[in-house]
């Protein structure tokens, strides 16, 4: 005749493996590979030989991951893009305007880099410039680039490439942006995306 205690300890040894099948499977392998998103910064190989005074931009892309202030979101990219806009230098001076989308999906990038006046050179990484944000026909700046940064990623004779990350951008309420479009009372919670443009 078993004791109860040699019962419930034959009870234990037997439950114990199922516990432990049934426990490992349902957990995910550790260290699994997340796979970015579509307006994630496609790989670039950078280089930072640029032209050595004007370039005229004509094809690119772009994506744009968005929120506004109504909590519409979004993640929008635009694989063949019209662009518009150049590359320009004089001396050690270097100004870059692009305009890329049309009025309902669009984004502008300015950099002006002006070492006499205190600026740092142009070079690849941290980048100040102007961003705008054209979404369903209304438009959200930051010109000055104070809630934007951005990171310069390519830049030579043929391509031109970068990432933007922005908070807090208000909307044009008073008049419209270079798109066109509407005026709108919303602000952009963030934005964040990238360019690449061509020649």
């Amino acid at each position: 005749m078993k004791t109860p205690g040699r019962c419930a300890l034959a009870l234990i040894t037997v439950a114990l493996p199922l516990l432990a099948a049934c426990s490992g499977a349902d957990e995910p392998e550790k260290n699994e590979a997340v796979a970015p998103g579509p307006c994630a910064a496609p790989s670039v190989k950078g280089a930072f030989s640029p032209a050595a005074k004007r370039r005229t931009y004509d094809a690119g892309a772009f994506a744009v991951e968005y929120e506004l202030s109504d909590g519409t979101k979004d993640c929008r990219v635009v694989e063949k893009a019209a662009v518009t806009g150049q590359y320009a230098t004089a001396g050690k001076d270097t100004q870059i305007n692009l305009r890329f989308g049309d009025v309902d999906l669009g984004l502008t990038v300015d950099v002006g880099s002006f070492p006499a006046r205190g600026d740092k050179a142009l070079a690849l990484g941290d980048l100040h410039a102007g961003i705008g944000v054209q979404i369903d026909k209304a438009h959200f700046a930051d010109p000055a680039g104070q809630t934007c940064s951005v990171t310069l990623a390519d830049l030579t004779k043929s391509s031109y490439a970068g990432t933007f990350d922005c908070t807090a951008v208000e909307g044009l309420s008073e008049f419209t942006g270079p798109f066109g479009g509407e005026k709108t009372s919303l602000r952009l919670i963030s934005a964040s995306g990238w360019w690449r443009a061509e020649s």
